[in-house]
């Protein structure tokens, strides 16, 4: 299997970092967008957002126990 060398990765991950998209760096380097994406970093991902009817969005919506005043 075909590799790219270090700095080509390097570039790649360079550009990501400062936002560019797949397309524009693949344009850049002269490279297949295929493997852009395949040496591209993965971003951290984002929480998922719990849907509106769900047990767990319930839960999430509850006040602790401990910031109940009982009286």
């Amino acid at each position: 299997m075909n590799r790219l060398n270090v700095s080509l990765q390097q570039s790649i991950a360079t550009l990501a970092a400062k936002g560019w998209s797949s397309r524009k760096i693949a344009r850049e380097l002269d490279l297949d967008r295929e493997t852009v994406r395949r040496y591209r970093p993965v971003p951290d991902s984002k929480p998922a957002i719990v849907p509106a009817g769900s047990q767990a969005g319930r839960a999430s919506q509850r006040a602790p126990v401990s910031s109940v005043i009982t009286e």
